[in-house]
């Protein structure tokens, strides 16, 4: 009996000792992200934030022109810094408080899904080579997957 209650002390132990430190829960910060117009935007939105130290998981929409980061609070305790490391990759960002991220983003279903541009088709390149309709020109290759 004394063999039984002392493994189990030991497992209980061992499993506080495994869990310990881990129960926090990860923060959420939305972001108004101006600029994006396509596919690869949201890709370029989650490359630049994906290697930031502390984030766990990022999702960019151009369609409503939101996105939402998932990070450990106990490494990024400004949420902030991930808007200026949207604005590196070439965007404008804007923190939004939580309430109001987390409406809009669960609202962003009811937004109308905008057609993908003419540049959708074309090889990678820049989003920055538009012309004032928004379409990549012919000589320069547009901003697309490259599907």
């Amino acid at each position: 009996m004394k063999k039984v209650m002392a493994v189990l002390l030991v497992v209980w132990v061992w499993f506080g000792a495994l869990h310990a430190g881990n129960d926090n829960i990860p923060a959420t910060a939305y972001f108004v992200v101006k600029g994006m117009t396509c596919g690869s935007c949201e890709v370029k939105i989650k490359k630049a934030l994906r290697h930031y130290e502390g984030v766990i998981k990022v999702d960019a929409v151009y369609q409503s022109g939101l996105a939402r980061v998932v990070y450990d609070d106990e490494r990024i305790e400004d949420p902030s810094v991930l808007a200026d490391a949207i604005s590196e990759a070439g965007f404008t960002a804007k923190l939004l408080d939580a309430k109001a991220g987390e409406r809009r983003w669960n609202q962003r279903a009811s937004i109308p899904k905008k057609k993908r541009g003419c540049c959708a088709n074309k090889k990678k390149g820049s989003c920055a080579q538009k012309d004032k309709k928004g379409c990549a020109s012919k000589a320069k290759s547009g901003c697309g997957a490259g599907k």
